[in-house]
């Protein structure tokens, strides 16, 4: 009599759950994060006690409505309904109105928030905490994606590491757009790269209704279709020759692909004409207004301004930090020209000018630092140069960056949970 043959045994129940790498990196760095400036904020918050300040248009007025959570988590929740997260509750419940102060901030989060704020039993707050977070998560996961397909496992760890010890790296969590807007951006990055421009497009044109820079997707995402379509041609400069000689030929093969570089560039325009055609007025007039006082200028003012403030003893720890922040960016902007591929300096610039554009006659270089979030490709170039070194310098300069970066993120929290200014 035979034996029965053996039956396969199970898979042991640790494998089961193993996760792949994005997701298990994504997940323990949104925990710690998570976990860490939940108990910053609620614990100077319960102990400070500090009064809601006044607002204009009754954005913390409004509170009552948007905010009703009670019991024992209503404490865990307050720290965060802080300055633009008031501003963009009142928009999800109350919407825009002409020549309004919010019209300057763009529609597609407080959108979200209004959406999904049924659910959370009508509370605003706890809806936009809950789209921040698990935006956060998906660009912690994309970020991982994106930078694995370049450079591998290791990289990309190690600049998940560094982007999410960022001191301003908290925003992520906040009831902010910064993680809404990474999500969809990296989202479509990872699209145009799987060859896929029209869900590309689309979460463009969403990235852009949620930060008005969303426009500068266009220009790496453009490099990127260039290269492609000259793989067939020798190669990116003779294919550019043979395409600019070839305008019929171009088109056929471009037209495909072109909604991916659209999309941002159409999301801009919709927002900012969209608040004209609809008549709730110009988003640049409204920058100009109090209390945002906010001006478009060269560049090279805004550079000046912060130099003046510099030389003359003037600036405040503020200033101080935007100004090192812009260094940060600079830096790595030029390191990427030449460590990292085209398209992703090309994101790096474009947005480096925009925030330029900004002049404040109180903050220099103005919010520039919740603004490196959305300039990535600095952290992978940090990422590989430490990669460059002998692996006791590589861990010990990691480290360094990583307790600097969380301490000083916590820091930031509580200032923010005090009602400071970090922006």
């Amino acid at each position: 009599m035979s034996t029965p043959a053996a039956l396969p045994s199970p898979a042991p129940r640790t494998a089961q759950l193993r996760l792949e790498p994005a997701l298990r990196w994504a997940l323990l760095l949104f925990v710690a994060m998570r976990l860490l400036t939940a108990l910053v904020a609620y614990g100077v918050n319960t102990a400070a006690q500090r009064p809601y300040p006044v607002f204009p248009d009754g954005i913390i007025e409004l509170r009552s409505e948007t905010f009703i959570l009670q019991g024992p988590l209503r404490g865990w929740f307050d720290p965060w309904y802080r300055y633009d997260t008031g501003w963009y509750l009142y928009i999800a419940h109350e919407g825009y109105q002409p020549d309004a102060p919010t019209i300057i901030f763009a529609p597609f989060y407080p959108l979200l928030v209004r959406l999904l704020s049924p659910l959370m039993g009508g509370d605003y707050l706890v809806a936009a905490l809950l789209v921040s977070n698990v935006a956060c998560i998906i660009a912690f996961y994309l970020l991982y994606r994106l930078v694995a397909g370049e450079y591998g496992h290791q990289l990309a760890v190690l600049t998940l590491l560094l982007y999410a010890s960022f001191p301003t790296a908290f925003y992520l969590v906040a009831g902010y757009t910064e993680s809404t807007f990474m999500a969809l951006a990296l989202g479509a990055w990872l699209a145009v790269r799987a060859q896929r421009y029209w869900l590309a497009g689309l979460l463009a044109f969403c990235a852009a209704l949620t930060r008005a820079q969303g426009w500068a997707l266009a220009l790496p995402f453009a490099y990127i279709i260039l290269e492609r379509m000259g793989q067939a041609r020798g190669g990116f400069w003779p294919g550019i020759r043979y395409y600019l000689a070839q305008p019929l030929e171009a088109l056929r093969v471009g037209l495909p692909m072109s909604p991916a570089v659209l999309g941002g560039v159409l999301g801009t325009a919709a927002y900012v004409f969209g608040m004209q055609w609809t008549g709730m007025g110009s988003v640049e007039e409204a920058f100009l207004n109090p209390p945002w006082n906010t001006r478009v200028q060269a560049p090279w003012e805004t550079i000046i301004a912060a130099l003046r403030v510099l030389l003359d003893g003037t600036a405040r720890l503020h200033d101080l930090a935007s100004m090192a922040v812009f260094v940060f960016i600079v830096f790595t902007g030029v390191a990427a020209l030449r460590r990292l591929k085209p398209q992703y300096w090309l994101l790096v610039w474009p947005t480096l000018f925009f925030i330029l554009l900004r002049g404040h006659d109180t903050f220099q270089f103005h919010g520039i630092l919740r603004y490196a979030l959305y300039m990535f490709p600095a952290f992978m170039v940090i990422a590989l140069l430490l990669q460059q070194q002998q692996r006791f310098t590589t861990r010990l300069l990691t480290g360094l960056w990583i307790i600097g970066g969380v301490l000083l993120q916590l820091m930031f929290v509580a200032a923010f949970a005090l009602w400071g200014w970090v922006s």
